[in-house]
Order: structure tokens, then sequence, then C-alpha cells
């Protein structure tokens, strides 16, 4: 999939959303939450383009599920707020990828270490910064992981954890060489800069704990 036109990857992409969209069932809603972060991870070029562009407007809520509720049983109640987080962290995932310029941990990526060397390299300070702060930003949001439904849905959370296990390892990545960049530029810092990246490391400092439970699977269950 994601080889065919430009008209039929929209297709494909609002096929999804609609789908998202208008089911009420917490099951149906997190299958195809995945199937949006398989996109953003591993589909073609032209997938991944139609899904960065729907809306155009992009930006919080941008799935407009935060109000999503399924009650018809106690584990659908359960798996609920695993799409309301799930639809906030994808949220993230691609509002912070539109900021880097690319899908952070897409296999599609073809740039090579120098040539990616390079683009960091002539970043200004400023947009170094807003990488750094958007990258924290993602990450403080995995945190916000639900607890393991109680009463079932263990295949859908291990998936789902799968995925955010492998976007923390490529963000913790993408922070590591940024912050390298910037103890080369220690001199040209401002003040400014320099309270901003505190904050930020502070913010990342505060959720590290939870950051390795998640990562090694041993956050607890509801």
């Amino acid at each position: 999939a994601g080889t065919g036109s430009r008209a039929t990857a929209a297709s494909a992409v609002e096929s999804i959303m609609e789908r998202l969209h208008t089911t009420g069932d917490a099951c149906v809603a997190l299958k195809s939450l995945i199937i949006i972060h398989h996109i953003v991870k591993h589909g073609r070029f032209i997938l991944q383009d139609q899904l960065s562009v729907f809306p155009a407007s992009g930006g919080r809520n941008y799935l407009k599920l935060s109000g999503f509720r399924d009650e018809k049983s106690p584990l659908m109640w359960e798996l609920s707020s695993w799409v309301r987080w799930y639809a906030l962290y994808l949220e993230h995932l691609l509002s912070t990828s539109r900021i880097m310029g690319f899908f952070i941990s897409s296999t599609s990526s073809t740039i090579h270490k120098e040539e990616y060397e390079e683009m960091v390299s002539s970043l200004t300070n400023s947009d170094l910064l807003r990488e750094i702060v958007a990258l924290v930003g993602l990450l403080e949001e995995a945190c916000k992981i639900p607890d393991l439904p109680f009463s079932g849905g263990k295949s859908l959370a291990d998936k789902i954890t799968h995925l955010v296990g492998e976007d923390y390892v490529s963000s913790i990545n993408e922070l590591y060489t940024r912050l390298n960049e910037f103890k080369e530029r220690s001199n040209t810092l401002s003040f400014g800069d320099m309270i901003e990246l505190v904050c930020a490391l502070k913010r990342l400092e505060s959720c590290k704990e939870r950051l390795s439970e998640i990562c090694h699977g041993n956050w607890k269950r509801g």
C-alpha cells in the first residue's frame, strides 16, 4: 500500500479518518489509531504526506477524540481512556514531526548520517530549542499512558505500547543529537536560550522514571 496515486492515498486516509470519527466502539477506534501510527512509522511517503495534511490545520484535537466514550461494558469504558490518550499522543507525534520536518521513527527515511548531521548543525539556536521542546512534550505525553486494562484488551495495549516504545527510542536519539549540538554551541547561547533549555531538561527529568517503566513494560495493570 502507498505506492498509488495521490488521490488514492488521500482516499485511503480519508476512509481511515471517517471510520475513526464515526465509530462508537473503543476497539475499532484503537485499531484505526494503530493503523495511523503504522502509516507514520512504516507507510510510503505518499500516504504519510496525505496524513500530514489532513486536516490542513492540524493541531490539538486533530483526531477529534478528546470526548470519546464507549459505555457498552466495563472493558469498553476502560479502553475509552486508551482511545482518548492514544489520539492525543498521535496528535503530539504528528505536530512534533511537522516541527522536525520528518516523521519521527519512520522507517522510510532515507537521509544519510552525514546529511542528517549537517541538517542539525545548520539549525538556528531558536529552531533547535523549538525541536527540543517539541520532543520533550511528546515524551511527556507518552508518560500519560493509561494503566493496563484490568478486564481484557491486553493485545491492543501491547501493540500500542510497542509502537510508543519505538517512538521513545527515536525521540531520545533525536534529543541526544540536538543536545550535543547545543553543547558545541555553548558559548553562543543567550541567557534566554539557556533558561528555556534548562526548563526543557527539568521537564524531561521529571518523566524519566515513568518512561523507563513504559519502555520496559513494567507499568502497572489497573
